[in-house]
């Protein structure tokens, strides 16, 4: 049962530019406002396109961006594996950049290049942010899927922290 209402009457509308409020949010959560990095970003074709390469200047940094054509194509494979990744490590080292970035085709995924043209991929990375997480963390728990690299745990052992592992997917 629902109560009909007249529009006039519910209120008025405020108009978000949700790329604008994310980006917003993303730096607030940041401690460090002000990267000054040259930063090689791989977009990889995806929906992040709209959002990372501004994200990026928004923190000073210089950005040098590959794949970043959103229009359903994929310029290198849609994931970020090594095999995949050769035009970023080149482009890292032949701009001299910081550090270069990938992301999958979703956004919810990123890969890291040093300016050595090293790749680091996700349980590396998965542990360096674990790792940062139970320092400042209270109550030292980390939860994470199964498929995790056992690097996580001695991270664990350092920090004395705790783990969850659930399924993979859902």
């Amino acid at each position: 049962n629902f109560r009909r209402t007249d529009w006039k009457s519910i209120g008025k509308y405020k108009e978000h530019n949700v790329v604008q409020d994310y980006e917003r949010a993303v730096i607030n959560l940041l401690k460090i406002k002000s990267f000054n990095l040259k930063v090689v970003l791989d977009i990889g074709n995806g929906a992040q396109g709209t959002v990372v390469p501004n994200l990026f200047k928004r923190l000073n940094c210089e950005t040098v961006l590959l794949h970043s054509t959103m229009d359903g194509f994929f310029e290198r494979g849609p994931e970020p594996r090594a095999e995949n990744l050769q035009k970023l490590k080149e482009t890292v080292l032949e701009e001299k950049a910081d550090m270069g970035i990938a992301f999958d085709a979703d956004g919810d995924r990123a890969i890291f290049v040093t300016e050595k043209g090293e790749i680091l991929m996700g349980d590396v990375t998965g542990c360096l942010l674990a790792d940062e997480v139970l320092i400042e963390s209270k109550n030292r728990l980390i939860v994470t899927t199964v498929a995790t690299s056992s690097l996580i745990d001695d991270i664990l052992k350092v920090r004395k922290g705790r783990i969850i592992k659930t399924k993979i997917g859902g």
